[in-house]
């Protein structure tokens, strides 16, 4: 065998990690870019994709979890393709997806409130009357204490008449508030003061259910997470189920050879096309009777000071490692 193929065999475990890192870069930015296209809120570019990948790490580490459950899914080559953790991490991403827009999304207002908006400038426009015909508006006393009982704790430190409306400024310690109330029937059009953003998150029962979502997804993935998935697992994992076996190929299991034999899948990694045939009927009738098969070709190889021998049967369907007493290991050829 070419001594270049023979390197690319050393060099495949290798190989196949860096092929699988960025393979995992790739899922999660695409996981990433797909659960943040329902977030609906402006970020900076930098801090979006710091997010993203974030995210995507989530989505990736939830895909692998769902992996195990998609049962149509775990065939041995799908397995090594990574198919199944590619659907669950699309899964994982739109249901992240659906959650941040719950959360971010823009509330709009569906209750009475909307219905009594055109009655509102329509209020305001009879207030203006009663404005310019000097109609006197609630009294400052009157106001200050409504204004209390909306906002216990908070002290007044200005109310202002403006044209129609009241103005209300108040403290609580380093917190201010700002109400605003008709200045003819008392109704409050506005009031702004801080409130913990917990209760901004579960004032919507929309957002609460984003909320579990994520919570559940999460939960789920930390239960049934069992470590990544590599290609070079889901090699071994195919060999493993074949006829011929990798561990096999790659010399694995060598414990259970005769004393001073190798695996016929590390001689073969030594074969040469240049080598001469080898040829002794004694050695040849042994090989044969050990494997139950004519042999067609014989080569001597040397491998690490000892001297082996190589053979393959007349169908080209195993090849073995011998040695001139005794016959070592078979394998089947695997491209056939």
């Amino acid at each position: 065998m070419d001594p270049s193929i023979t390197r690319l065999f050393e060099l495949l475990p290798q190989l196949l990690t860096f092929a699988q890192a960025i393979i995992y870069v790739i899922f999660i930015w695409f996981f990433g870019a797909i659960a943040m296209k329902g977030l609906k809120k402006h970020l900076s570019f930098p801090f979006r994709t710091i997010l993203t990948f974030c995210v995507g790490f989530l989505c990736l580490v939830s895909g692998v979890a769902l992996s195990g459950y998609i049962v149509f899914l775990q065939d041995k080559i799908l397995e090594l393709f990574q198919v199944g953790v590619t659907v669950g991490g699309l899964i994982s991403s739109i249901i992240f997806a659906i959650a941040f827009y719950l959360i971010s999304r823009k509330v709009e207002r569906t209750d009475p409130k909307t219905l009594i908006e055109k009655l509102k400038r329509r209020v305001g426009l009879l207030e203006g009357l009663l404005v310019e015909h000097k109609v006197p508006p609630l009294k400052e006393e009157e106001v200050k204490k409504k204004a209390k009982k909306l906002l216990r704790g908070y002290e007044i430190k200005e109310a202002k008449l403006k044209k129609t409306d009241w103005e209300i400024t108040m403290v609580r310690g380093k917190k201010k508030a700002r109400i605003v109330m008709g200045a003819y029937d008392g109704e409050v059009k506005f009031m702004e003061h801080e409130v913990p953003k917990l209760y901004h998150l579960i004032s919507d029962p929309l957002r609460v259910a984003g909320i579990g979502m994520i919570i559940f997804i999460l939960g789920f993935s930390i239960l049934n997470f069992r470590g990544f998935p590599t290609m070079a697992e889901g090699i071994s994992s195919l060999f493993a189920s074949s006829s011929y076996g990798l561990g096999g190929i790659l010399g694995v299991g060598e414990e259970n050879l005769p004393e001073g034999c190798i695996s016929a899948g590390k001689l073969a990694l030594r074969y040469n096309p240049r080598l001469p045939l080898f040829e002794n009927e004694t050695i040849e009738r042994m090989i044969e009777r050990g494997i139950g098969r004519d042999v067609q070709w014989m080569y001597k190889i040397e491998y690490e000071g000892t001297e082996y021998i190589l053979a393959i049967d007349s169908d080209f369907e195993n090849v073995c490692s011998a040695r001139e007493d005794r016959v070592c290991h078979c394998i089947k050829i695997p491209f056939l």
